[in-house]
């Protein structure tokens, strides 16, 4: 199968959109070879919830067109995007159905180029091609960056061959109007409110100097909201978190922006760029900040799942990209690699107390039943919680590397100084042997939470 992805909804003929591939890659293109993919029609977004790894392996739960737009992408013969090129990566439309191609690779990690990716589930290796069609609006740097996003993709992708072009398309602005999700229209409003008790607002935010805004899709135990939460406190409270997922969410940062010198973005990556989520957000975040006169100093937090921090890197240059757009001030940031496994190591204390409270709690039920009888010093005569300390010590040592770049990162915000790009990963934990528990981790959670059997996760 070969497919065209666009996003120009109904303002182009599918002879028209092939007519724009027939200009940048050459005349030997028919329409009857392809199947066309509107991105601009409704569709839900990624929310990082894992299911169609563990639970629906290489099936999306959410039940629409792009419910096996993992397969049909991966067991291709050639996809050719045509995207409006937002902050130098795709428009929020096609982010958000590159998001959904994740059930058409494996949870697990293989090595490629010197660096972790997730291993094939089909034995293909698709030709991607990608026209950004908006170049007259694109600056130099934005270029360069989608080049160097489109090679990452096609990397994780296992697109072994890929190639990139820029276009002009005429009756831009018309193309313009299908960019913006429904939901976010609201949002044109809350620019222009009114906050009814502004001394409400300056009450909650007094003595904040720093706004972060959580991006992550997923409900809940977000490692995006984590890492967070160690800034701010990193920042001795100095700050306020707002997770931004709604409109409402979108409200309160207008609300609070006013008050605030500093914004981080805490993010989680997702097809090696900014989650389809939070582009549209963006957008209207910069209309609102190009208005403004006031100027804010940008940071961000990132982290991704696989080991290397600088895979970070292309959705810290987006956030880079975007700051030149919004008129503000790019600051740097860190990238954070492992981010899955230090989201779990997270409950590694709190699961060695209550394994430490039951392994006590049985050795009591069972003195109590001895000819001994129950005693204190029965009870805790040979107290070596061996298994608590041993949970504690690579709960320490695999998050400090996390845990030191945050905390170098809210003294260069203190300080108001650029902190650049930095990087870093599970500490204390070899490549082969990160490869190995993430495999394992996969395995148990796909059993205990979803009842999966491990060969199951293989399915095609």
């Amino acid at each position: 199968m070969r497919y065209i992805i666009h996003d120009f909804g109904k303002k182009l003929t599918t002879e028209e959109i092939l007519e724009q591939v027939k200009k940048s890659f050459g005349d030997n293109y028919h329409l009857s070879d392809y199947t066309i993919i509107d991105a601009s029609k409704p569709a839900a977004k990624c929310v990082g919830c894992f299911k169609c790894w563990l639970d629906k392996p290489s099936k999306c739960v959410f039940k629409d067109q792009y419910e096996f737009i993992g397969k049909s992408f991966m067991t291709s013969d050639e996809v050719i995007i045509l995207s409006k090129a937002l902050y130098g990566g795709f428009s929020a439309p096609i982010k958000r159905l590159m998001d959904r191609v994740i059930p058409g690779v494996l949870p697990f990690f293989i090595e490629k180029n010197n660096e972790q990716h997730h291993a094939k589930r089909y034995n293909n290796n698709p030709l991607l091609k990608v026209i950004f069609y908006n170049e007259e609006d694109m600056t130099a740097a934005e270029k360069e960056h989608a080049k160097a996003l489109i090679h990452a993709v096609s990397i994780n992708f296992n697109a072994d061959k890929y190639d990139i072009c820029f276009a002009n398309i005429k009756d831009e602005e018309k193309v313009e109007a299908l960019q913006t999700d429904n939901t976010v229209n609201e949002t044109e409003n809350a620019d222009n409110t009114v906050v009814a008790k502004a001394e409400d607002v300056v009450n909650k935010t007094a003595g904040c100097k720093t706004l972060i805004i959580g991006t992550s899709p997923r409900k809940s135990a977000s490692t995006s909201l984590y890492l967070a939460r160690n800034l701010k406190r990193d920042l001795k409270g100095n700050a306020e978190i707002v997770n931004l997922k709604t409109v409402s969410d979108y409200k309160r940062i207008i609300e609070i922006l006013p008050y605030v010198e500093n914004i981080v973005f805490a993010t989680p990556v997702y097809v090696d760029s900014i989650p389809s989520t939070t582009l549209d957000y963006l957008k209207k975040l910069e209309e609102h900040l190009r208005k403004s006169e006031k100027k804010y100093k940008v940071y961000g937090i990132l982290n991704c799942g696989f080991y290397e921090g600088h895979q970070c890197q292309h959705a810290l240059e987006t956030y880079k990209l975007w700051c030149q757009r919004a008129n503000q001030r790019w600051m740097g940031g860190i990238g954070i690699g492992g981010g899955v496994m230090i989201g779990f190591i997270r409950f590694l204390p709190a699961i060695a107390v209550a394994c430490l409270v039951l392994e006590y709690v049985i050795r009591a039920i069972i003195l109590c039943f001895s000819q001994s009888g129950f005693s204190i010093e029965a009870l805790f005569g040979h107290f070596m919680p061996i298994n608590f300390i041993i949970q504690c010590m690579v709960f320490v040592l695999c998050s400090s590397g996390a845990y030191i770049h945050s905390a170098k990162l809210a003294k260069s915000i203190r300080q108001g100084r650029d902190h650049q790009h930095k990087f870093t990963t599970v500490w204390f934990c070899p490549r082969f042997l990160f490869v190995i528990l993430a495999t394992t981790y996969w395995f148990v959670r796909a059993l205990i939470l979803h009842g999966t059997l491990p060969w199951k996760l293989y399915k095609k």
